[in-house]
C-alpha cells in the first residue's frame, strides 16, 4: 500500500488540512505543534480504528481527537494505491459515525465490519507491526535496541518471514529430488508465463501465434500453440464465410436499390425540369411581401414620431428646471452634514482626553520601573539556572572512611552545608553536582569534577543569585513569579496609556482641542431630506433627461432617413400601392402553374430529393455494384481447405490436450510448493538474511565504527570486536542502532509488499556525519519503498530532498 493523500476534516487541533504524498521520499518539514504527529495519528485512525467502538475505547483512545474548537465529530479521508489500483477510505467518529471504502471499480462499501476486514486485507501485515515498526516515533527509535526482545505482534510477523524448522529426509537426496521436480516442471512449463497464461514476454501480436518461440518450448505451451493456431484458422474460415455472405447480400441489396432509384428518376425528371419558373416567382413574391410590410410600418410611425418629438422638447425644459432646484437643496444639506460631523468629532475628542487622563494616573503607580529592568531580571534568572544546570552535569560520588570517629562539615555542589558524624563502620557516602568540600577540625578536603571549572561556575551562580535579589527588591516583589505578574501589570498599563494617546491624536489629526471646537461654527438648520435622498433624486432626474434626449435623437434620425428615401409621407403611400400590385401579380402567375405532386409541399424540396437520388443511382451503377461483384468473384475463388465444422472438431481435441497439460502443470506446481515448504524446514530458523542486512545498515550509518548487534543483553559490537552493553551507549549510538533495526525489519516486512515507512525525526540525536550517512541509507531505501519522514529541522530535510512538504502552525502549508 502506498499513501497518496490524507485529509483531516476536522481532527484534533486541525479544522481542515490535506497532505499529499508521492512514491519514494516524502519529507514533512514544520515546527513543533504544526500538526505532523496529528497527521500520523489521522493516518493510523483511517487504517486501524473502527467506527464501531465501545465507550471505554472512545474515552481511552479516540476522544482526544475531538476538535478543540468545538463540535463532537472528527473525520479522516485517506487515498492510497494497492497494486496500482486506487482506494479511498473515509471515516468519522463521535456524534456522526461514518465509514466508507471506495473500490477501484467505483463501488462503495459502507459496512464498518466489511470495511475493516478489507482494509486489513489490503495492509497484509498486522496492526501491531505497522504501528510499532513501520510507523516509528522519535522516542521509539531511540528505545528500539532496549525493547527489541519484547514479545509482540511484530515479533510474530518477523518470525513468519525468517523462521523455519528442520525435518528428516530419511536418506533421500534433497538436491536430486529438487532437480527432478524442476526438470519435469520445466519440460511442461518452459517458455510459459503462468500468471498471464500466455507465452513468456507475450511474443507476437496475436498472443504469440504470429511470432512463436522456436526453441525450449514446453508441452503446455506447445498444446497452447496448437489450440490457438486452430482457433485462429477457425476465425479466418468464419471471417471468409461471413465476408462471402455479406458480399452476396450487398450485391442483392444494391441491385434492388438501383432498380427503385431508376424508376423514381424516370417518373420525376420531367416534373423537376418544369419547377424552375415556380422558384423564381416564389422568390419575387417573398420580396414583395417584405417590402409591403416595411412600407406599412413607415407610414404608421412617421406622424407619431413628429408628435412625440414636440412632447419631448417640453419635458426636457421642465427637467432642467427641476435639476437646478435639486442642486441648491443638495448644497444646503451638505453644509449641515459638515457642521454635524465636526461636532461629533469634538465630542469624541473630549471623551478621549478624559480617558488619557485616567490612563496617566494608572501608569503613575509604576514609577521607577522599565522594560529594561524586567529584561535584566529575566537574564539574571536565566544565568543562574544555566550555571545550576552546568553544575548538575558534573556528577561526583565521594566516599570517605576515617580512621577514627570524625565530625565532618559537608558542602555538596550548590546545596547548603550539613554536618555528619562519620566512623569507620559508617563511612561517608555523598553525591554532588560539580564540586564537594569536606571540612573537619584537622583538614579541609575539596573535590571538583572535570578540569576545575566548577568553582568558577559556582561563583557565577552565587553572583547571579545576588543580582536576582537586588533586582527583585528594585521591582518591589519577593519572588520571580511575583515579578512576572508585576511585569504583566506594567506592560498592560503602558500599552493602555499609549493606546489612549494614539486615540486622541488620531481624532484631532494635528489640531488642538480648542482649534477643533472653534472650527465647529454656528448651528445650521437641518434639511427636509437627507443628502443620499437628494443625490438619488438628482440621478433620477438626469437619467430621465438623458433617456428623453436619446429618444428624441433616435426619432429625428428615423425621420431623416425616411425623408432622404421618400421626401414626404405621400411618396410612402405611392410606393406601398406599387408593392401591393407586385404581390398580387406574382400570386396570379403562381396559380397558373401546374400543382406539385401529391406529398410534395414545395419545389425546392422535390428538386433536392431528386438530385440526391440521381447521384446515388450513378454511384451504384458506376462504382459500388461493379466493386461488389469483383469481391464476390475473388471470395469464391479463395475457398479455405477446411470447413468450420471440421475445425470445430479439431479445436475440441486441442482444448482437451491443453487442459490435460494445464492440470499436469498445476500438479507439478503444487508438488514443488510442498517440496519448497519441506525444504524450508531444513533451514532451522536462521535469521541470517535479516542479520546481514542489519549489519550492513549499522556499518553504513556509523561509518564502520560498529559492525554488528548482539541480542544477548542488547549489546553492540564495535569494529575492534568489543561488545558494548546497551546502557553504556551514547544517545546518538542508541538512535543509530534503533534506526538500523527498524529499517532492516521494515525492509523484510515490505520486501514483497508495496508498503510505506513513517519516521519521526530519526536523525535528531545524531551528529553531522551520522546524519549524512543515515540520509544516504534512507534515500536508497526510498528508491524501492515509500518513506514519509517528519522533521522540524531544515538541515535534516535538506539532506533528503530539495522539495519538502512544508507545514506551518497557521495551517498555510507549502
Amino acid at each position: 500500500m502506498q499513501l497518496q493523500k490524507v485529509r483531516l476534516h476536522p481532527f484534533a487541533g486541525l479544522a481542515d488540512r490535506t497532505y499529499e504524498f508521492v512514491s519514494g521520499m516524502n519529507v514533512v518539514l514544520g515546527p513543533n505543534e504544526a500538526g505532523k504527529s496529528t497527521m500520523v495519528n489521522g493516518i493510523l485512525c483511517a487504517l486501524f480504528e473502527s467506527t464501531t467502538y465501545k465507550k471505554r475505547h472512545w474515552e481511552n483512545s479516540l476522544e482526544r481527537y475531538v476538535p478543540r474548537g468545538g463540535g463532537d465529530t472528527f473525520g479522516v479521508s485517506l487515498e492510497c494505491l494497492v497494486g496500482g489500483a486506487s482506494y479511498r477510505i473515509t471515516k468519522s467518529w463521535g456524534g456522526e459515525r461514518r465509514c466508507e471504502l471506495t473500490l477501484p471499480s467505483g463501488q462503495v462499501v459502507r459496512s464498518a465490519d466489511d470495511v475493516d476486514q478489507q482494509v486489513a486485507s489490503l495492509l497484509r501485515l498486522k496492526r501491531g507491526t505497522w504501528q510499532n515498526i513501520l510507523v516509528a516515533s522519535q522516542s521509539a527509535i531511540s528505545s528500539t535496541l532496549k525493547d527489541f526482545d519484547t514479545d509482540g505482534e511484530e515479533t510474530s510477523d518477523l518470525a513468519q518471514i525468517l523462521r523455519s524448522s528442520a525435518f528428516d529426509t530419511d536418506g533421500v537426496s534433497i538436491e536430486k529430488l529438487e532437480r527432478a521436480i524442476n526438470d519435469q516442471l520445466n519440460a511442461v512449463s518452459s517458455r510459459w508465463d503462468s500468471a498471464a497464461e500466455r507465452p513468456e514476454k507475450d511474443k507476437g501480436k496475436e498472443k504469440g501465434i504470429e511470432n512463436p518461440w522456436k526453441r525450449g518450448v514446453g508441452t503446455l505451451l506447445d498444446a497452447w500453440y496448437e489450440h490457438e493456431r486452430l482457433r485462429n484458422e477457425l476465425s479466418v474460415v468464419e471471417a471468409h464465410e461471413r465476408n462471402l455472405d455479406a458480399i452476396n447480400q450487398q450485391v442483392s441489396e444494391l441491385i434492388c436499390e438501383r432498380d427503385k432509384l431508376q424508376s423514381y428518376v424516370n417518373k420525376y425528371e420531367p416534373i423537376v425540369n418544369a419547377l424552375k419558373e415556380r422558384q423564381g416567382l416564389e422568390l419575387k413574391l417573398e420580396s414583395a411581401k417584405t417590402n409591403e410590410k416595411r412600407l406599412r410600418e413607415i407610414q404608421s410611425k412617421w406622424p407619431l414620431h413628429e408628435s412625440e418629438l414636440s412632447r419631448l422638447e417640453k419635458s426636457l425644459t421642465t427637467s432642467e428646471d427641476e435639476h437646478g432646484g435639486l442642486r441648491k437643496e443638495l448644497s444646503q444639506a451638505q453644509a449641515y452634514q459638515e457642521s454635524a460631523s465636526k461636532r461629533e468629532k469634538l465630542k469624541l475628542a473630549k471623551q478621549a482626553e478624559e480617558k488619557l487622563g485616567e490612563e496617566k494616573k494608572n501608569f503613575a503607580a509604576f514609577k521607577g520601573l522599565s522594560t529594561q529592568l524586567f529584561h535584566d531580571l529575566k537574564a539574571a534568572i536565566a544565568d543562574r539556572d544555566r550555571h545550576a544546570a552546568s553544575m548538575a552535569a558534573g556528577k561526583l560520588q565521594v566516599r570517605f572512611v576515617p580512621e577514627s570517629d570524625t565530625k565532618v562539615s559537608i558542602k555538596a555542589g550548590l546545596k547548603d552545608s550539613r554536618e555528619e558524624m562519620v566512623t569507620r563502620a559508617q563511612p561517608l557516602h555523598t553525591e554532588a553536582d560539580g564540586i564537594v568540600t569536606l571540612t573537619t577540625d584537622e583538614f579541609k578536603f575539596e573535590v571538583e569534577s572535570g578540569d576545575g571549572r566548577f568553582s568558577a561556575i559556582k561563583d557565577k551562580h552565587e553572583s547571579a543569585q545576588v543580582s536576582i535579589s537586588e533586582l527583585l527588591s528594585t521591582v518591589g516583589v519577593a519572588s520571580a513569579d511575583d515579578a512576572k505578574k508585576r511585569e504583566t501589570d506594567y506592560s498592560i498599563a503602558k500599552t493602555n496609556l499609549e493606546r489612549a494617546e494614539t486615540a486622541l491624536e488620531t481624532i484631532l489629526s494635528g489640531q488642538t482641542l480648542a482649534e477643533l471646537a472653534s472650527s465647529c461654527g454656528d448651528d445650521v438648520s437641518a434639511p427636509e431630506r437627507k443628502t443620499e435622498e437628494i443625490n438619488n433624486a438628482i440621478l433620477t432626474n438626469r437619467e430621465k433627461h438623458n433617456q428623453q434626449q436619446a429618444d428624441g435623437e433616435a426619432k429625428r434620425a428615423d425621420i431623416k432617413i425616411w425623408e432622404e428615401e421618400f421626401e414626404n409621407q405621400d411618396a410612402v403611400l405611392d410606393r406601398l400601392l406599387d408593392a401591393r400590385k407586385q404581390k398580387q401579380d406574382c400570386e396570379q402567375d403562381l396559380k397558373k402553374l401546374p400543382p406539385l405532386p401529391e406529398g410534395i409541399e414545395n419545389a425546392e424540396v422535390l428538386e433536392v430529393e431528386f438530385n440526391l437520388r440521381r447521384i446515388r443511382l450513378t454511384e451504384i451503377k458506376e462504382e459500388e455494384l461493379p466493386n461488389a461483384r469483383n469481391q464476390q468473384s475473388t471470395l469464391n475463388a479463395t475457398e479455405p481447405d477446411h470447413t468450420t465444422k471440421e475445425l470445430t472438431d479439431f479445436i475440441t481435441e486441442a482444448e482437451s490436450n491443453y487442459s490435460l497439460e494445464k492440470r499436469r502443470f498445476e500438479s507439478l506446481v503444487r508438488l514443488k510448493e510442498v517440496f519448497e515448504k519441506m525444504k524450508d524446514r531444513l533451514d532451522s530458523g536462521t535469521l541470517d538474511p535479516w542479520m546481514q542486512r542489519l549489519s550492513q545498515t549499522i556499518q553504513q550509518v556509523t561509518s564502520d565504527q560498529y559492525t554488528d548487534l548482539s541480542f544477548d543483553g542488547g549489546g553492540v559490537t564495535r569494529s575492534s570486536g568489543i561488545v558494548i552493553p546497551h546502557e553504556l551507549l551514547s544517545m546518538g549510538t542508541k538512535a543509530s542502532m534503533g534506526f538500523s533495526i527498524r529499517l532492516s525489519m521494515a525492509a523484510h516486512f515490505l520486501e514483497d509488499l508495496d508498503g510505506f515507512l513513517i519516521l519521526d525525526d530519526p536523525m535528531v540525536d545524531l551528529d553531522a556525519d551520522r546524519q549524512r550517512k543515515t540520509a544516504d541509507v534512507l534515500r536508497d531505501f526510498a528508491e524501492q519503498k515509500q518513506v514519509i519522514l517528519l522533521t522540524c529541522h531544515e538541515a535534516h530535510a535538506a539532506l533528503l530532498t530539495d522539495s519538502p512538504l512544508r507545514i506551518t502552525r497557521d495551517g498555510e502549508d507549502q
